[in-house]
């Protein structure tokens, strides 16, 4: 009998070390960044703090987006009469008297910082307003009118306007919505891009209201920078700027990860595989017992 429970040890070693080699590869192949294109809003992505309305992208599952943060380009007073342009800035932390415009920039936990491509020489460093431009909610209450940072684009190529970096607070999975209005600067595609490997581009569809484009980023780590670019549109109204209303953050409710998933799965198969030989050990010892006895 003491040989069989050292054969029956000898089994469940080399068992137990494979559920830890598949659940420790299992895990290693999903660590690397992947990002999803979600689709487009194009219809109420004006109501973007209004849980009331219903969403078909709904990431946090409650209708709001920027419930993690947010930027929104140059917003000002619903009741604006202002056209404005101003250069050489730094459209993140824009803010001027003039009618009170503003930049709102309520940055996630996870994110370390916002990077305009060019900011202090050529490049992403221009902003505008006016009166044409379409309202959008308010933080906190209210309407307010929806402004634009912008840089100059292509219709052949992608120029990149801005990058974000993501610290050792990041989720598992978010989303990040771009959002455009109803100006000249129109996008054809939207692309973001990790800085190790990930990429997808969008192409939007909806013009002449404020829409959004949404992508979803998994397994991010400490460290990873991700870049936004646009292509140009070759509509006739477009002017040939890449127009940026703002950009939300959400958290996507965590599932269970691939990796716990393995683990535990394998460990079930594991105890069970366990049981059973404990069983088998059980009725052995049962039948000699009834066999000494019998004797």
């Amino acid at each position: 009998m003491g040989s069989s429970r050292h054969g029956n040890v000898e089994i469940v070693r080399p068992f137990l070390h494979l559920i830890f080699g598949l659940a420790l590869f299992v895990a290693s192949t999903c660590s690397a960044t992947v990002i999803t294109v979600l689709g487009e809003n194009t219809t109420n992505a004006a109501s973007w703090r209004t849980s009331s309305v219903a969403k078909a992208i709904n990431p946090a599952n409650n209708n709001i987006y920027g419930n993690d943060g947010y930027v929104m380009f140059n917003t000002g007073p619903a009741t604006s009469n202002l056209t404005q342009s101003n250069s050489g800035i730094n459209p993140f932390t824009f803010s001027s008297s003039s009618q009170g415009l503003a930049t709102l920039n309520v940055a996630p936990s996870y994110v370390s910082g916002f990077t305009a491509i060019g900011a202090t020489s050529t490049g992403f460093n221009s902003v505008y307003t006016s009166p044409s431009y379409l309202t959008m909610d308010k933080p906190g209450g209210g309407s307010m009118l929806s402004g634009v940072a912008y840089e100059g684009g292509s219709t052949s190529s992608f120029t990149s306007l801005f990058t974000f970096t993501v610290n050792s607070k990041v989720p598992s999975s978010f989303v990040v919505g771009l959002f455009f209005n109803n100006g000249l600067g129109e996008w054809a595609k939207a692309q973001i891009t990790s800085s190790d490997g990930a990429s997808q581009t969008a192409t939007r569809a909806g013009f002449g209201n404020i829409d959004a484009i949404f992508f979803r980023i998994n397994s991010a780590t400490a460290g990873t920078t991700f870049t936004v670019s646009g292509e140009t549109s070759t509509r006739g109204e477009a002017n040939g700027n890449l127009d940026i209303t703002g950009i939300t953050f959400d958290s996507v409710p965590e599932p269970t990860t691939l990796g716990g998933t393995a683990l535990a799965a394998l460990a079930v198969i594991w105890f069970g595989r366990k049981k059973k030989i404990r069983r088998r050990r059980s009725v052995a010892l049962q039948a000699g017992s009834a066999v000494s006895s019998a004797v």
